[in-house]
């Protein structure tokens, strides 16, 4: 029961973050990936920064008031940071913004990872019911591009869920003949 809900809370993830919004929203995963990316590389940079003040602090000779490098490091490395720390906040919250749009079709991803395990659980009736991920996954995106289009979100929501379960039904039945 245990690795079941585990595979449920992994398997709505994937479809939430990996294959609803990717379809629905593509820009807004773009800017997602893109966030992820310029966040990762300013920490790189801040990191490197600080490890390149720290080392010509080490290497100093003499008195650190006389040493010009140091005080020229420490004003690039100030102006740097601060630049550095922007750009995080900015991206950080867009990378906030962004998660709470997707957060609007966790509800299509838990129903997609429902239908997976009904589906899945029929081979407890019998052997011939067999569905691979792949095949549900193709069946969940046919369903994504296929189902009524709408400007509102909740009727979108709404016609995916209701598209997305005839197609179960279908494909089980299918199987079944």
């Amino acid at each position: 029961m245990v690795n079941k809900l585990i595979n449920n809370s992994l398997i709505v993830s994937f479809f939430s973050s990996g294959i609803v919004v990717r379809k629905e929203k593509a820009d807004l995963e773009n800017a997602k990936d893109n966030c992820i990316v310029t966040i990762a590389n300013k920490h790189k940079e801040k990191e490197f920064l600080e490890e390149e003040f720290l080392r010509l602090l080490s290497e100093t000779e003499g008195s650190l008031l006389e040493n010009v490098k140091v005080f020229e490091a420490l004003d690039l490395s100030k102006q740097s940071q601060k630049d550095i720390n922007e750009t995080l906040k900015l991206n950080e919250d867009l990378e906030i913004k962004i998660d709470l749009t997707r957060e609007n079709y966790r509800v299509v991803a838990q129903r997609a990872a429902l239908l997976f395990f009904v589906l899945q659980d029929l081979t407890s009736i019998d052997s011939m019911y067999q569905f691979s991920l792949d095949a549900y996954i193709q069946l969940f995106i046919f369903s994504i591009e296929k189902s009524p289009r709408s400007l509102k979100l909740n009727e979108r929501i709404e016609k995916l869920n209701d598209y997305h379960t005839y197609a179960v039904y279908k494909y089980g039945c299918r199987v079944s003949r």
